[in-house]
């Protein structure tokens, strides 16, 4: 073998070293960035899963109270976590129910996500009516049959 050969096979052995790792770093981020996305999306499904079974907690309170208008507390654990709620007449407005949900999603994390959702309502003639509705980052739109005023 000759000296220029040698030489050849050394700079082409170092090229392919050198892409061999690049290709590397790139497939380790990329393996990088699929397990904070995962953990990411797990964080939101199980927010979402505490903020909807709270969201239940408010449906079965203006579902009593509908029924028999008087103070209650609940908790009631559902497929994939628990809601506790509890309603009484608002101090501040006469016929007003205030409802208090706390929504936790069961995993085995034991900083499982709560979302909590809060409720007025008015009960009269009519039935039930929402008044307010509101989670912790504040007022939110609901479409369910419900009036808001």
């Amino acid at each position: 073998m000759t000296r220029t050969n040698s030489r050849r096979r050394g700079v082409a052995s170092l090229m392919v070293l050198v892409v061999l790792t690049v290709i590397s770093i790139i497939l380790a981020s990329i393996l990088q960035h699929n397990a904070t996305q995962r953990t990411s999306l797990k964080s939101r499904q199980q927010s979402t899963e505490a903020f909807l079974l709270a969201d239940s907690g408010v449906a079965e309170a203006l579902h009593r109270l509908a029924a028999n208008p008087s103070a209650g507390t609940l908790t009631r654990n559902v497929g994939k976590g628990s809601y506790q709620v509890s309603w009484q007449p608002a101090k501040d407005a006469a016929g007003a129910w205030d409802i208090l949900s706390t929504g936790l999603s069961r995993t085995a994390d034991p900083t499982s996500p709560k979302r909590t959702v809060q409720a007025r309502a008015v009960v009269d003639k009519g039935g039930v009516r929402v008044m307010t509705w509101k989670t912790g980052g504040g007022a939110a739109a609901r479409h369910d049959g419900f009036e808001r005023k």
